[in-house]
């Protein structure tokens, strides 16, 4: 059994973390392939040290150790081989994170195969006709640093559902939705009922709100009037492209989804509350 570990050098300084979750992997007889990045502070006899496109075509099961944001990376790349992905929470809030650093005796049940892996939609992003990637938590439209407001017109399977003006537009998964869109206004939404949201970013408006859409919805959002203003789309909170006038971002539920191990019986609403309370939030 090969499990490859992915940490954050940011969150994990050192290293600490990682090597203790290896020399647990080790004890249980698994192959732990790491990157190569690590390999100069990673004193544990044992582990293979490969770059990181062979981790993730030779593991059997990938293990992150850092925030959501790190999870998230991983979690993206893991899909395209459908490999289960457990993250450990190294960040803040981690809600994607199946175990905390406490947590650690319960490794062993990845090598008895004692868990469940709870699927999550992700959403695949064209621009302009053109594929870009994928997404599990959000697709944003985003104004530039000046505070000017710009216009985005959203279409849903073709037909108009309204014209925005505001610093932008979230399109969010169920997973996403206790990410950017939250913060936005936007509702919690269990992961199990699939659907493609949309909020606006700081609307100039009384009454716009998120809208759930199908999760086989067809979601076109049309940045206008560009000329004098900046705009950017983000995926997962890393920016991809400035956009101009004339672009068309379509999103559509992908056929790839995120497999994440849980080892906890805990629901999601547990998770939910757990992680708030914590940083009393």
């Amino acid at each position: 059994m090969k499990f490859g570990v992915v940490p954050s050098a940011e969150k994990d300084k050192g290293f600490v973390y990682t090597t203790e979750v290896c020399r647990r992997l080790l004890q249980l007889r698994v192959t732990v392939l790491m990157p190569t990045f690590t390999a100069a502070q990673m004193r544990l006899d044992g582990l293979v040290f490969l770059e990181i496109d062979e981790i993730y075509n030779s593991a059997d099961l990938i293990i992150v150790l850092g925030g959501d944001g790190t999870i998230l990376h991983a979690a993206k790349l893991a899909a395209v081989r459908q490999l289960p992905v457990l993250g450990i929470n190294v960040g803040r809030l981690g809600f994607m994170a199946g175990l905390e650093l406490n947590e650690l005796d319960r490794l062993s049940r990845l090598v008895q195969g004692d868990y469940e892996l709870d699927s999550r939609m992700m959403l695949a992003v064209h621009v302009s006709g053109v594929p870009v990637s994928y997404a599990l938590n959000d697709v944003v439209i985003t104004k530039g640093a000046v505070s000017r407001l710009i216009d985005i017109r959203l279409n849903c399977n073709r037909r108009l559902v309204g014209n925005y003006r505001a610093d932008g537009l979230i399109v969010f998964t169920p997973t996403g939705s206790t990410a950017y869109s939250l913060s936005a206004g936007g509702p919690v939404i269990d992961p199990e009922f699939e659907s493609i949201g949309v909020t606006p970013i700081c609307p100039h408006s009384l009454i716009s709100r998120t809208i759930l859409f199908s999760p086989d919805a067809e979601i076109c959002m049309f940045p206008e009037q560009l000329e004098e203003r900046e705009a950017y789309l983000l995926l997962d909170g890393k920016q991809v492209m400035r956009l101009e006038s004339g672009m068309q971002v379509r999103v559509v539920r992908s056929s790839r989804k995120t497999h994440l191990v849980r080892l906890k019986d805990i629901s999601f609403y547990e998770v939910l509350n757990n992680k708030m309370n914590e940083r009393s939030i």
